[in-house]
């Protein structure tokens, strides 16, 4: 997608703001964006939410308002599905261009999803790591006493 490509709204049928590649509707508060930039988004997204502590335990369920449409860069027709697999929350892709079309409050319910899933991952690696330093602290107690006996 081309920043300054004239793009409109894939809801409300408005121009967005060309101020670069992550683009936000003024009327519905959508956000279309290319696939690429949703990742480097979203960590940083879940990076100030976590920093806040602003996210719930069970991101709540995002009422979706249906498909998109059609793509307002190529004109195909856009897919509707759950973000991680979910039904909580329903973005719509266009699996032609690339680009991702989420309605308000869906962005932030992405973030906080992967905020939560990121939380997970850090739980997990703490988990491992105290398991490998209680496997150490063994295994040198194990040393200790061989080379006692």
């Amino acid at each position: 997608m081309s920043v300054t490509q004239s793009l409109s709204c894939p809801r409300c049928n408005i121009p967005l703001p060309t101020d670069g590649a992550v683009r936000a509707c003024d009327q519905c508060e959508g956000v279309l964006l290319p696939q690429p930039a949703l990742q480097p988004l979203l960590l940083k997204l879940a990076a100030e939410l976590r920093e806040e502590g602003c996210f719930d335990s069970t991101p709540a369920e995002v009422t979706d308002k249906g498909p998109a449409g059609s793509c307002p860069q190529c004109g195909q027709r856009m897919e509707n599905y759950g973000y991680l697999s979910s039904s909580k929350v329903l973005i719509d892709s266009c699996f032609e261009c690339g680009l991702i079309w989420t309605d308000d409050k869906e962005l932030t319910a992405m973030a906080k999803m992967h905020a939560k899933s990121l939380e997970a991952e850090d739980r997990i690696l703490e988990e491992r790591r105290a398991a490998d330093d209680e496997a150490a602290a063994a295994a040198i107690r194990h040393l200790r006493i061989r080379r006692m006996n």
